[in-house]
């Protein structure tokens, strides 16, 4: 809730992605994400061992954030579970089996319709 804050109150917008709940769609730019990311590493810092001094991480990291993000709770930033599987709306829901029925002849049918 509280990374979720970050984005609502510098003024962008965040939902849940539609397949994994732990995922999340912005209309962030990159620049102001990283620098929400590096604000949240200051708070959590990451395990050093998992740093390796020339990873991309550790870059990443090193630099400085621009933007100081505000990871104070805002209303909105709250977001229903997703569930994976739905339940079936009626029983024995699904596929059925394929049509039958008489078929008819091609020539047979256009004298039909004429």
């Amino acid at each position: 809730v509280k990374f979720r804050s970050a984005f609502i109150n510098a003024g962008y917008r965040i939902s849940d992605q539609h397949k994994h709940p732990s995922a999340i769609k912005t209309d962030a730019p990159d620049n102001i994400l990283w620098d929400i990311m590096r604000c949240w590493v200051k708070t959590h810092p990451v395990n050093e061992k998992r740093l390796e001094t020339n990873s991309v991480a550790s870059i990443i990291l090193s630099t400085e954030p621009k933007f100081k993000a505000d990871f104070t709770r805002a209303s909105g930033a709250f977001h229903k579970k997703a569930n994976r599987f739905f339940t079936n709306p009626e029983p024995d829901w699904g596929p059925k089996s394929r049509a039958t029925g008489k078929k008819r002849d091609i020539t047979q049918a256009a004298a039909e319709d004429e």
